[in-house]
């Protein structure tokens, strides 16, 4: 008997034409943030960078010839988009942006900048695609089968290893037909075939944080910093948020924090520590979170720092500062940075 398949969601999708705003006033309004993102208010607003990766996604070119008579390219980056031919349009890459202009719009001292930021989307979330592609491919291939894999779980390497046949028979829409060869290049990528692409990967695997996960999904840092502004009733600064957007206790299947080796330099020489996060109560009692760094050589005495945000940081101010003090007969060494303080420990 098979296994009884499990219902799985689609991959988004770009508007049809016809269900696409008929004026200028029905697009949705877009207010461009400082690199790569936009902000928006109204209800009912597509989140701009759903379409933009569903738009790459259709008018993913496959396979291009950059030179004339040359040797076929896969399709990787943006880079690739904005050379790449596409039927009916300029390139791949001026489909892609025409299709987010017909649902979107900026004001017009605003549209400089939103085409800066719109670029600098597009390039992020153009490989970001493959990445989330080989994800929802093994999570499909498993659903079929009966059995449910989660993100996480795939991201961890829980799921079975899949071979190219496995990957290939569960192409998607925007794949199929006349751009399977090219997602097979794809699906080599995936599966090591590719010594290039390996090679890179092996490097980015070893360079990536494990520092757990977060909870603004899909949210841009700023765009997370005005919602839960709007949540608490008062301003956030950059560091407040960023603090409460990054530390989720991982899942038992995902990473944990490890410990990191920093440089810490003053007149003195060289000296190094060891950060591990710890529970601690701040100066004024108030259970919060804490770095609390080893012992370290100074002079021949031993070295004990703790890490606190300051109080100005957690009201939402921007200024703050890191002070690392050292040990008996050590001078004061500072180090300044936005929202932390950094003070000698009696507990280490």
């Amino acid at each position: 008997m098979a296994p009884k398949k499990l219902r799985i969601r689609g991959e988004a999708q770009v508007p049809d034409e016809s269900k696409e705003p008929a004026t200028e006033d029905e697009k949705w309004l877009l207010v461009p943030g400082k690199i790569e993102n936009f902000t928006y208010t109204g209800k009912n607003v597509r989140v701009p960078g759903s379409l933009i990766g569903a738009a790459i996604r259709k008018y993913w070119p496959g396979m291009y010839t950059p030179v004339l008579g040359g040797e076929s390219k896969l399709a990787y980056t943006w880079e690739d988009f904005e050379i790449a031919p596409y039927p009916g349009f300029t390139s791949a890459a001026d489909a892609v942006i025409k299709k987010f202009w017909r649902n979107y719009r900026v004001a017009t001292e605003h549209k400089e900048r939103a085409d800066v930021v719109l670029r600098n989307m597009c390039r992020k979330l153009t490989r970001q695609q493959w990445y989330n592609q080989r994800i929802t491919c093994i999570g499909h291939f498993y659903a079929e089968q009966g059995v449910r894999y989660t993100k996480p779980e795939i991201v961890q390497g829980l799921a079975p290893a899949m071979t190219i046949e496995d990957f290939m028979s569960v192409v998607p829409h925007w794949a199929d037909n006349n751009k399977r060869a090219a997602f097979m290049e794809l699906v080599k990528n995936w599966v090591g075939e590719n010594p290039d692409f390996k090679a890179v990967s092996d490097r980015n695997k070893a360079n990536r944080g494990n520092q757990g996960t977060h909870t603004a999904g899909s949210s841009s840092t700023d765009r997370y910093r005005e919602r839960l502004g709007k949540k608490l009733g008062r301003e956030l600064g950059e560091m407040e948020a960023w603090m409460h957007m990054k530390l989720v206790t991982p899942r038992p299947n995902e990473p944990r924090p490890a410990p990191e080796m920093k440089p810490v330099m003053n007149g003195a020489g060289r000296h190094w520590w060891e950060g591990r996060r710890n529970g601690w109560k701040q100066p004024s009692g108030r259970r919060t979170e804490q770095h609390e760094v080893g012992v370290g050589a100074h002079h021949g005495g031993a070295v004990g720092l703790g890490l606190w945000p300051s109080r100005r940081a957690l009201n939402g101010k921007a200024a703050g500062a890191l002070f690392l003090t050292g040990g008996a007969s050590a001078a004061p060494i500072s180090i300044r940075c936005s929202g932390w303080e950094l003070r000698r420990s009696s507990s280490v």
